[in-house]
């Protein structure tokens, strides 16, 4: 079957301010956010305005994730960009990210892992990097 020409109108694009593959003034930064427990709910939202008027994260350029804790995938949602990022279950790995500044993530676990203090389990760990990492991904065991 051959290819269908995708009609792009100039006058409804947009464009994204993005500061991808550029190495911070700040130098390089991993900010961990808190574990997220999907046992009490579905699904988390961030919004980094505040962390990067404070100067904690100039930009969010990567993404480590640890789902070494989960059997069921994780979907974050970069709002402004649209990227959709899925994190499969029993792996970690960097992903690269789409991201306008202030950043703003939706993370969406259903059925994932929540804080459990007698097996020593716990949530899902995510940390927003504002440096540049080639995406990678790696089973856990």
């Amino acid at each position: 079957m051959p290819a269908t020409n995708l009609p792009i109108d100039a006058r409804s694009t947009q464009t994204l301010a993005l500061k991808n593959q550029t190495p911070p003034s700040d130098g390089g930064k991993a900010l961990a956010l808190p574990i997220m427990d999907f046992s009490l709910a579905n699904q988390y939202s961030i919004d980094a305005q505040q962390l990067q008027e404070l100067g904690f994260l100039s930009m969010v350029q990567t993404i480590w994730v640890d789902m070494s804790t989960s059997d069921v995938a994780m979907q974050i949602t970069i709002n402004g960009s649209q990227q959709i990022i899925v994190a499969k279950g029993r792996t970690q790995g960097y992903y690269a990210v789409m991201a306008p500044n202030p950043v703003k993530m939706v993370f969406s676990c259903p059925g994932g892992p929540g804080l459990d203090v007698t097996t020593g389990r716990v949530g899902i760990r995510v940390h927003l990097l504002n440096i540049p990492i080639a995406g990678y991904t790696y089973p856990t065991v």
